[in-house]
């Protein structure tokens, strides 16, 4: 019984950092939906190994400041009205942009190597 136990505990630890869900900052939404804040105030998206940004449709103040972070996978931000173009990042390699929106409106971006699988998000300024 007590190796049973250990073999249990093992693989919990074992497997505990291999998923791919997000952390506490990304909030997985299909609705506009105001991002969690970093230390700093900053709005949070992530971009996800599942190829999707977390949130999609985000919806922030004007003068907010959104910093995009690879939390896994190839990905970059680009919007779709060429106001900014990030690098290429890959793996979960911290922050991949930020960006600051003084004017109200809607900011449609994507990602360049997966937005014909859907990885495309907006931006909301209020």
């Amino acid at each position: 019984m007590k190796s049973l136990l250990m073999v249990a505990l093992f693989a919990a630890v074992a497997f505990a950092g291999c998923s791919s869900a997000p952390t506490d900052d990304c909030i997985k939404s299909n609705d506009f939906v105001t991002p969690h804040q970093d230390a700093d105030g900053n709005y949070i998206v992530c971009m996800l190994g599942e190829n999707q940004f977390a949130p999609a449709k985000a919806e922030v103040p004007a003068g907010a400041t959104v910093v995009w972070i690879n939390k896994g996978g190839v990905h970059n931000t680009v919007s779709d009205d060429d106001l900014w173009r990030s690098e290429i990042t890959s793996g979960d390699g911290g922050v991949n942009h930020m960006q600051t929106f003084a004017d109200v409106g809607d900011y449609d971006y994507h990602c360049q190597p997966h937005q014909s699988l859907g990885m495309v998000g907006t931006i909301r300024v209020v």
